[in-house]
């Protein structure tokens, strides 16, 4: 699960004696017990509770029937781990004077980009900010996304994504060399093969490198 997710929690509840007044979930971590709040029952037996935006941490969840005498019936515990969200794709400033994508402050995380990445090349940038220099080296990236006069060059650039490697919005120039490392099933449809994807009009890219694919 990811923080901010909703986490649906189910028990079961047997009883042969008297009937359940009400279930109540929660979640233990290292440092605190969080009520989650009652269950509502689906049947007799069922109980269910939506747990809705919840914390990064690792808690134990159980649940805890009330009978009608007000006898408390504690189930066993499952564990579950909240992840911290996704950080967000790089997301190019132009900041730094160099251009160069080795230079953390022309990425808006303040991060020179991984392996793996979706690259964004956003619109509304001045002029001089949207030429950029791929120094970087071993590096292989999912997509590009280009919005309006961008110009890349550099060294060659790999993609990996399997259908839209590179959304085109707006004139666009790619410089460099590049390659498509996807190989689809000769029998896949059009669309499960890597491609250029134009979103807009007019919206038109210039290659003046090399493509290749392995």
């Amino acid at each position: 699960f990811q923080a901010g997710s909703s986490v649906q929690v189910m028990a079961r509840v047997e009883t042969s004696d008297n009937p359940v007044s009400f279930l109540e979930f929660f979640a233990a971590s290292s440092n605190q017990t969080i009520n989650l709040g009652r269950g509502f029952v689906r049947d007799s037996t069922y109980y269910f509770l939506h747990w809705a935006n919840a914390p990064v941490g690792t808690f134990q969840l159980h649940a805890e029937a009330v009978d009608s005498l007000g006898a408390r019936g504690v189930s066993g515990s499952v564990q579950i781990t909240i992840n911290p969200p996704p950080p967000p794709p790089p997301t190019w400033t132009g900041a730094d004077p160099s251009g160069y994508w080795s230079a953390p402050a022309n990425w808006l995380s303040g991060s020179v980009p991984t392996n793996g990445a979706d690259l964004i090349f956003p619109g509304g940038l001045p002029p001089g900010d949207m030429v950029s220099t791929n120094d970087l080296t071993d590096r292989v990236f999912r997509s590009i996304s280009l919005t309006g006069g961008h110009t890349l060059r550099g060294n060659q650039i790999t993609l990996t994504n399997h259908t839209s490697v590179i959304l085109n919005r707006g004139t666009n120039e790619i410089a460099c060399d590049w390659i498509f490392t996807a190989t689809p099933s000769p029998s896949a449809p059009y669309f499960a093969w890597p491609r250029i994807q134009f979103s807009g009009f007019p919206s038109e890219l210039t290659v003046s490198g090399t493509v290749g694919g392995g």
